[in-house]
């Protein structure tokens, strides 16, 4: 089924909304708990056809028999999360917390103990290991039998380490620090070309709800986009220079003539011949403009969005 994945090295089924791997027992209970709305595990029945087509597969259980894991140096597993860690000096436990593994090298190891009074220089040393050394590690069963962590070396921290082999320690420096403000530049790019739709939960801005900006921009490049909001250019755009100044005067005209009022109780026929004037005018810009406007500004000034004669509280709001 889709939502597994069967890694055929460690014999193990891993499901890939939840990264994490479940042993035959807990599969039926795992479906009905996280994805019981899914179509292959919606029913009863189909939780245990499930069950019996991954158990045609070598399917290990960690309470039975022995977990092989990784080696250190082995790349990580897909669809398990990626850690920082922590590895101990002295054997392979491998724990996320910095206290946790001082707690084990002082149980499992007493000789490394730091001795009381003043810390001598190799238990000042083996703390600047622990700390300064951390590792990338992974886990295939979140709890229970199978769920110690093991170590792993990312594709980048093997290139880093084949470079710190080859090259010089100022070549190697340098590398990495271009590497880095490549990285920075690419995700600022990314982070300026695109308008966020989620909004944070503190975060309020009638503005945006009404002009339903972040809907409309949220796969656009921003710079073309904003392309046609610019005064035309006299020069290239006569005809659109001219309209655009008279919508200019008719806009003013009607304001103070009191047409255009920006109360929405205030509607006579004044104002519905204003509007329609000045949609007329609106329609006439953009039917001067359309080779100018990618599909992303043209789905923006659509003649169908152009507010009609009828929508008097929603044009009076300009």
């Amino acid at each position: 089924m889709d939502l597994f994945m069967h890694n055929d090295p460690y014999q193990v089924w891993i499901c890939k909304p939840c990264q994490y791997a479940v042993c035959p027992q807990r599969l039926e209970n795992h479906l009905w708990k996280h994805h019981r709305t899914h179509p292959t595990a919606a029913t009863a029945a189909l939780r245990q056809s499930a069950l019996e087509k991954m158990r045609k597969r070598s399917w290990l259980d960690p309470r039975r028999e022995t977990l092989i894991v990784p080696g250190p140096i082995s790349p990580p597993i897909p669809y398990l999360p990626v850690y920082r860690g922590y590895r101990c000096t002295w054997c392979c436990y491998v724990v996320r917390s910095l206290p946790v593994l001082r707690a084990h090298i002082s149980k499992t190891h007493p000789e490394q103990r730091r001795p009381r009074g003043h810390p001598t220089t190799v238990a000042q040393q083996a703390n600047t290991i622990l700390r300064d050394h951390p590792v990338s590690c992974q886990r295939f069963f979140p709890t229970g039998a199978g769920s110690q962590f093991f170590t792993v070396t990312p594709p980048a921290q093997v290139e880093r380490t084949r470079q710190a082999d080859t090259l010089s320690p100022e070549d190697f420096i340098r590398v990495q620090v271009e590497r880095a403000l490549e990285q920075d530049i690419q995700n600022e790019l990314e982070r300026t070309q695109q308008l966020p739709l989620q909004k944070h939960a503190t975060e309020i801005s009638p503005w945006l709800e009404l002009t339903r900006w972040p809907e409309y921009l949220g796969s656009c490049d921003l710079p073309t986009a904003a392309a046609p909001g610019f005064l035309p250019n006299p020069i290239q755009e006569p005809l659109l220079a001219i309209s655009t100044q008279g919508v200019g005067r008719r806009i003013k005209s009607s304001i103070r003539s009191g047409s255009i009022t920006s109360s929405p109780s205030n509607h006579g026929s004044g104002t519905s011949r204003s509007r329609s004037i000045l949609n007329k005018d609106l329609k006439l810009w953009h039917q001067s403009r359309p080779s100018s406007l990618n599909p992303c500004a043209r789905a923006l000034v659509s003649p169908n969005d152009i507010p009609s004669t009828e929508a008097g509280p929603a044009f009076e709001r300009i």
